[in-house]
């Protein structure tokens, strides 16, 4: 029978053990990723500018490229032409809901003072009328000579202060 101990330090020499073993693993596997024949890139599929002076095989120095290379800025540029032309259609599209949206608040502003014009307008020519004099009946407080607070009631003509 094992002490205490020795169970103890077997135990933590196995978990080493298997920590190592995945450690190992996950080299090997990349290892193997990085050097996997699909995984890399090829010299087909890069651009290659190479430096030509003058007389070699064209007229003039400079940098040039193989036809594969020319292809592959072609597809490239293309791609970020139908990228640029989709992206400026959307600008476009929201360009002009922003406008329209615009054009709606104003229109729906408009109505709103309108309204509240017209009220106004309706509530002044109210109190316009309703200060002026008239004939009618009245009913209130007054005061005799004699200091005296007694009801009133009558009919005549009515003020409103």
């Amino acid at each position: 029978m094992l002490s205490k101990r020795a169970r103890r330090d077997g135990k933590y020499a196995n978990r080493s053990g298997r920590i190592f073993l995945t450690l190992m693993l996950s080299l090997l596997l990349t290892v193997f990723a990085m050097s996997c024949a699909y995984c890399s890139e090829s010299g087909e599929n890069e651009i290659v500018f190479e430096y030509c002076p003058a007389g070699h095989t064209t007229t003039e120095p400079g940098y040039w490229s193989n036809i594969f290379s020319g292809r592959l800025i072609l597809e490239g540029l293309r791609g970020l032409r139908l990228e640029r032309d989709h992206w400026q259609l959307a600008y476009e599209d929201l360009s002009a809901k922003s406008i329209s949206f615009a054009e709606e608040q104003r229109r729906q502003w408009a109505e709103v003072e309108n309204a509240i014009a017209e009220e106004r307008a309706t509530w002044q020519g109210e109190l316009s009328r309703a200060k002026r004099p008239g004939f009618g009946a009245f009913i209130g407080v007054g005061y005799t000579t004699g200091k005296k607070v007694q009801g009133v009631a009558g009919i005549g003509f009515v003020f409103k202060f």
